[in-house]
């Protein structure tokens, strides 16, 4: 997996990303999943100041895997931007120029298209033969081999929905879904679609 120098905040979400699109990660179907985590839907909020070239980016608690200030602190200077702050709720409030929010995207987008490349290499999924996906990765097409997904296969939408709602996540704009279809290789049949505003995960 391709390191960025977000050692705190990208670095760890994106290293428990991979660690669900290799199999790594609960294999439970996600239909077995509580509808409770399902209503617990992330929100962010995105100011934008044209005059100053000044973005700020709150960040929900979820996201912030428990870091205290101090880390924070540490994240900010490793990422290069003006600072993240600790709210009183537990969300993470990001400050930084347009530049290097766009900087940020960009380390995202990487390792997102690295992991997906890891997980079309991967045993755990060895009938993927190709994943696409679109620009902000709302919709992800995995053409395949086999008609049918096994267990794996059909929980691997969990990677596609965390690598959606991230991404999004951190350009301001919260996705209200996540759209994946498996396409059988020969046939170019549809095998299965998900959508995660109907997971109950």
């Amino acid at each position: 997996m391709k390191k960025t120098n977000t050692k705190l905040i990208l670095s760890t979400l994106i290293l428990s990303l991979t660690c669900v699109s290799c199999g790594f990660g609960n294999t439970a179907s996600p239909s077995a999943q509580t509808q409770d985590n399902a209503a617990a839907e992330p929100v962010s909020l995105i100011r934008i100041d044209e005059a100053s070239s000044t973005v700020e980016l709150t960040i929900p608690e979820n996201y912030m895997e428990s870091a205290t200030q101090e880390e924070l602190d540490t994240a900010a200077k490793e990422m290069g931007i003006q600072s993240i702050t600790l709210q009183e709720d537990g969300s993470a409030l990001y400050v930084m120029t347009m530049e290097q929010h766009e900087k940020m995207l960009s380390d995202i987008r990487e390792n997102i298209m690295a992991s997906l490349e890891t997980m079309k290499q991967s045993n755990d999924y060895k009938n993927f033969i190709n994943i696409t996906t679109n620009e902000n990765f709302t919709e992800f097409t995995v053409t395949t081999t086999e008609k049918r997904l096994d267990t794996k296969e059909s929980f691997s939408v969990m990677a596609f929905y965390m690598y959606g709602e991230m991404y999004n996540m951190f350009l301001g704009t919260p996705a209200d879904n996540i759209h994946v279809e498996f396409i059988h290789a020969e046939t170019g049949e549809l095998v299965s679609a998900a959508d995660s505003s109907n997971s109950k995960y």
